[in-house]
């Protein structure tokens, strides 16, 4: 939803002295330094805790007397194990003595490789430090593939036998427990799915744990009154596509049920030229080279401030005919670093430290 630039409300939601912030604007937009490290401040509940600084070193975009640090690293890769149920592919993570189990349900139109993006590689790393597998499979459905978010009961929808199945079937070849956690993880269609799949998932026996909402709703009908596990709910200031509305509406009943939860923003940034070295294969060299050429497009100024719509400027990007072949071949996950920073509809990672802390205290 597009609002006008005319400040901040805060809406104050009786009961447990919870609160979310909600932004009706954004200031200009701040220097990107990259997402939270584990030295973010802790998730009050109920409580939105987006509006400070990612912390991080606040590099200038040009030198100085001293060369400035890199406030970004690669993200380590996890290795997936691909499979497949039901005739569906699905991409797995299972660490060693894996107590709990994420499963990670991706966006309309997408598939389970989402797995392999930058921003839930660094998700899933986070979670198998503290076993917790996680798990990708590819939505049912003819193209674009979605999450069926409509049938409501276990009987009717088209997705929920398959997951069933694909955590017996993981209890049963890999490490992971069978009387562990579950936990749900879910971008835009997915997210909605995933307070589906918590419900489902509790009426079926399995101790669901928690949740990670991003740019989405919870499902309708019934389920907004029976959801209950602590979840992290994660908006990005200009995906517009999410109904933010229905989602506030609904945080208030989990706000009168006394279920715990935090709303936190992705907000727009400046672009780094560095921002790109969080892409494994790509260094400070090659990450300021793209900067350049996008400043050269005009999609960014010289100081890394956005100067076209979203869509606009990732067409403009990806019909230049002169990326040098050692640059085309990570096209896509440069898209996706760029809709985190210009917080557009994306898995937004900048949070996660405060997301998964808590979730898993």
């Amino acid at each position: 939803m597009k609002l006008p630039c005319i400040g901040i409300l805060i809406l104050l939601l009786s009961g447990c002295g919870k609160a979310i912030v909600r932004l009706e604007a954004g200031p200009a937009p701040s220097k990107d330094t990259g997402a939270r490290g584990w030295s973010d401040a802790s998730v009050a509940q109920g409580i939105d805790a987006s509006w400070a600084t990612d912390i991080g070193p606040d590099s200038p975009a040009d030198g100085g007397d001293e060369a400035p640090s890199n406030p970004f690293q690669a993200i380590e890769t996890v290795p997936l194990q691909a499979g497949t149920i039901d005739g569906r592919p699905y991409l797995a993570a299972i660490p060693r003595n894996a107590y709990g189990l994420a499963f990670y349900f991706h966006d309309r139109g997408k598939d389970e490789t989402a797995l392999e993006r930058v921003e839930v590689q660094d998700l899933i790393h986070r979670l198998n430090q503290r076993l917790v597998g996680v798990v990708g499979l590819q939505a049912g459905g003819d193209e674009p593939r979605s999450w069926d978010v409509n049938q409501l009961s276990a009987a009717e929808n088209r997705d929920w036998p398959v997951l069933e199945n694909l955590r017996n079937d993981l209890v049963q070849t890999t490490d992971l427990r069978a009387s562990g956690p579950i936990y749900v993880v879910g971008q835009g269609n997915g997210g909605t799915f995933a307070s589906l799949v918590a419900y489902l998932g509790t009426e079926a026996g399995w101790t669901v744990s928690g949740a990670l909402i991003h740019g989405a709703p919870l499902a309708g009908g019934w389920v907004t009154g029976a959801y209950n596990p602590t979840s992290a709910f994660v908006l990005s200031q200009n995906d517009e596509v999410a109904n933010e509305e229905r989602l506030l509406e609904q945080l208030q009943s989990l706000q009168a049920r006394n279920i715990p939860y935090t709303l936190l923003r992705c907000e727009e940034k400046t672009l780094h030229r560095w921002r790109f070295t969080r892409i494994p294969g790509i260094d400070q060299s090659r990450s300021e080279l793209v900067f350049g050429e996008l400043a050269d497009l005009g999609i960014i100024d010289r100081e890394g401030r956005r100067l076209l719509s979203v869509p606009e400027a990732w067409v403009r990007a990806a019909r230049h005919p002169f990326w040098p072949e050692t640059i085309r071949p990570y096209l896509p996950a440069i898209e996706d670093q760029l809709r985190v920073v210009w917080a557009a509809r994306t898995f937004c990672g900048n949070h996660l430290h405060s997301e998964i802390a808590f979730i898993l205290p």
